[in-house]
């Protein structure tokens, strides 16, 4: 049996469709900011742990299916109640949906709990859109991440979100 009869086979035994969704291979930073929102319950979220500034940390974003064990999950809490969820969601067929990760070090940006879902399945693949090494957004050129670039320490001249460009 090939790999990709095997992922296939392992996904079906786990209850997953296969993931034929037409997600969009490419994504602009704000199309994943949008897409973001719509797989939160509460647009808050995107406020919690600098979301938005990791969202346009990277130009775009590139459909990938990746090893569910490649991805880095350790830096975020787990809430088991949402967890139990998603494993629930998924074993009765539901396809999540895609991640959002960074290249340099795999680091979830947001899927924590859809990744945490497959991996405790067993399910050896999951779709990411990555902001890749060569598609990062100068911290000067990331409209949320206030960054200051003068060298004095008053935090007076930080840009914030709230500022005009």
């Amino acid at each position: 049996m090939d790999a990709f009869t095997e992922v296939s086979e392992m996904r079906r035994r786990a209850g997953l469709k296969e993931q034929s969704r037409q997600w969009p291979p490419v994504m602009s930073a704000s199309d994943v900011e949008e897409y973001v929102e719509k797989t939160h319950q509460a647009v808050e979220d995107l406020d919690e742990g600098d979301l938005r500034e990791r969202i346009h940390s990277h130009f775009r974003y590139y459909l990938t299916e990746l090893p569910t064990e490649s991805i880095d999950q350790e830096q975020w809490a787990i809430d088991p109640v949402l967890l139990h969820d998603y494993m629930n969601a998924i074993k009765g067929g539901s396809i999540p949906p895609p991640i959002v990760i960074q290249e340099l070090g795999n680091v979830i940006i947001d899927g924590t709990h859809r990744h945490e879902a497959l991996a405790k399945m067993g399910i050896p693949t999951i779709m990411a859109y990555v902001g890749r090494k060569a598609d990062i957004v100068p911290d000067h050129e990331n409209p949320y991440s206030g960054y200051d670039d003068d060298d004095d320490d008053d935090d007076d001249d930080e840009w914030h979100p709230s500022d005009p460009y």
